[in-house]
């Protein structure tokens, strides 16, 4: 069996689109709640989990579609801390990242969640010079 390689991986979470003015119409319409949002948070009490207290801890910019995602990959991502919603209209990936390049934050983030290899923007750029 061949492992993944950086390239593979990029290719896979480079295959993603928007929705971001989709999603949150649909929240906004009350056809889902944001509570479905799932993100794992660490050491939460029931009732600090009741109270919605740790949806204002993060803010998602952009809500991505990723075609090529199993629902294996979501719980590794919810497990990396990325926030993940699924529903009966369809799975989106949430980025807490603002103004910078995917290749700087978000793509080497999903790249260790997904797959467990280490990448950083300079990572990237020598894999993508190298194609």
């Amino acid at each position: 069996m061949t492992s993944m390689t950086l390239d593979d991986a990029y290719s896979i979470v480079d295959d993603n689109f928007s929705q971001t003015k989709l999603v949150n119409n649909l929240i906004d319409d009350w056809l889902i709640s944001p509570s479905l949002i799932e993100y794992y948070i660490a050491d939460l009490d029931d009732e600090e989990e009741e109270s919605g207290e740790w949806e204002r801890t993060f803010d998602i910019y952009e809500w991505l579609v990723f075609p090529r995602l199993w629902d294996s990959d979501y719980e590794k991502l919810i497990q990396a801390w990325i926030p993940v919603l699924k529903t009966e209209y369809g799975n989106w990936v949430g980025t807490t990242s603002y103004g910078s390049h995917y290749d700087i934050q978000i793509y080497p983030n999903l790249i260790k969640a997904l797959f467990n290899i280490d990448t950083d923007y300079q990572g990237i750029r020598a894999m993508k010079k190298g194609r």
